[in-house]
């Protein structure tokens, strides 16, 4: 859950997504694949990707109060395309009626 306040601004990062790293997978070759989805379209967040992570950022300045939520999905991918593992986040953005 994040609270932010109204009018927050435009092109300014909320959260910092990390998947899970298995340890036993240091010696191995790997690659991450993100998928996403917000239940309200159009949204005034995005993601963009940041090596092995994922940041949450608006992408305009926020002048509506409400709930949103989103989901990511971090699949962790051997070379050869298996499946390694797979980190879900499910984040809920507040956006508060007044600025605090």
């Amino acid at each position: 859950m994040l609270p932010l306040p109204l009018n927050f601004p435009a092109n300014t990062d909320i959260a910092r997504l990390v998947p899970f790293f298995p340890p036993y997978m240091t010696s191995f070759q790997y690659y991450y694949q993100f998928q996403y989805t917000f239940t309200v379209q159009p949204s005034p967040f995005d993601i963009k990707l940041l090596g092995n992570e994922a940041v949450i950022y608006s992408k305009q300045k926020v002048e509506k109060a409400g709930m949103h939520q989103l989901r990511v999905t971090a699949d962790l991918f051997y070379m050869d395309k298996t499946l390694a593992c797979r980190t879900i986040f499910k984040v809920y953005i507040d956006v508060s009626r007044f600025n605090f």
